[in-house]
């Protein structure tokens, strides 16, 4: 599986944004409470910065180096909060425990192969997907969480739909409507 996820900064501080890791051009920051998508610095040995994905001051998506400081010592646990960690509740589905977020707005899921899936509903659950005990996003849009299910119009939770051997699809986090908690596509308690 990926060593990306989806991130929410719970600091109350900004960290500057760079173009590259070598830090040459400041392109944006990450503010308080900004969510977006990262390499994930808990799996693996980041000394002082990782690849992201963002929404600039302009509004578009964009991939960046986030720097946090010169030191490893100087991690900053709490800007790299997972958002599985503030769902809107905690089901049991397909004999998981899982984080379920609530869609904003209708979102077309992405398969593992990039092809279009499940066209979700506003206000339809949506289940995170798990490899072993965190969740994932994806490799090459890191802003696009992994799901394993979605709850249809009768209470019943759907599979969505894949690819290849894969049991999950990508929902893209919707850094195009916004990076607050009041903007994403997924509603949960961030």
């Amino acid at each position: 599986m990926s060593g990306t996820n989806v991130f929410i900064n719970k600091t109350s501080n900004s960290y500057p944004v760079f173009n590259n890791a070598s830090a040459t051009t400041q392109i944006g920051n990450i503010l308080a409470n900004e969510i977006y998508g990262a390499a994930d610095p808990h799996t693996f040995d980041y000394v002082n910065g990782t690849g992201i994905i963002f929404r600039n001051a302009s509004g578009n998506r964009t991939n960046g180096f986030l720097r946090w400081s010169t030191s490893a010592s100087q991690f900053p646990t709490q800007l790299f909060r997972y958002i599985h960690d503030f769902p809107l509740e905690t089901l049991t589905v397909a004999g998981r425990s899982r984080a379920i977020f609530r869609a904003r707005r209708q979102i077309t899921l992405l398969r593992p192969n990039g092809t279009n899936g499940d066209v979700i509903p506003a206000n339809t659950k949506i289940s995170l997907a798990y490899s072993g005990n965190s969740t994932f996003a994806g490799e090459t849009n890191m802003d696009a969480i992994a799901v394993s299910h979605w709850q249809n119009s009768s209470g019943t939770w759907v599979a969505v739909l894949s690819s290849g051997n894969f049991s999950h699809a990508f929902c893209p986090i919707g850094l195009n409507h916004g990076s607050g908690a009041s903007s994403i596509n997924l509603i949960g308690t961030l």
